[in-house]
């Protein structure tokens, strides 16, 4: 039987994490996964991806980022303490940090995530 919830360290026995580079194309092969009943229903990995697509389009309006929890929870499918969860652990692992508004939670992902755009004959 295959361990739902597996972290980088309990997989490799290792303590440092590591980053990976990825495309947004390669990130979009990932996401279209059929692992759910529900087709609404975001993986995790989808989740990823919008955020990270949120996150650019209001790069590109010369906005903030600003979506609440509430947002989140109909754009994926998924209940409120899953996304609460979800959020906590991006969190922790500083992707992107939580600022409590008088009605809501607002997620801002971290800016410093991103990086230049490499192209494929890039070195790694």
């Amino acid at each position: 039987m295959v361990k739902e919830n597996i972290t980088t360290s309990e997989l490799h026995g290792k303590k440092d994490g590591f980053v990976i580079r990825m495309s947004s194309e390669l990130m979009a092969y990932l996401c279209n996964d059929y692992a759910y009943r529900n087709p609404n229903r975001f993986s995790r990995l989808k989740a990823l991806q919008d955020l990270l697509i949120r996150y650019q389009e209001a790069k590109q309006s010369s906005s903030q980022m600003n979506v609440n929890i509430a947002q989140l929870i109909k754009a994926w499918g998924w209940s409120r303490p899953s996304v609460l969860a979800f959020v906590e652990q991006l969190e922790k692992l500083e992707v992107l940090e939580v600022c409590n508004m008088v009605i809501s939670k607002v997620v801002h992902l971290k800016p410093g995530l991103f990086s230049p755009a490499l192209s494929p004959s890039d070195s790694m």
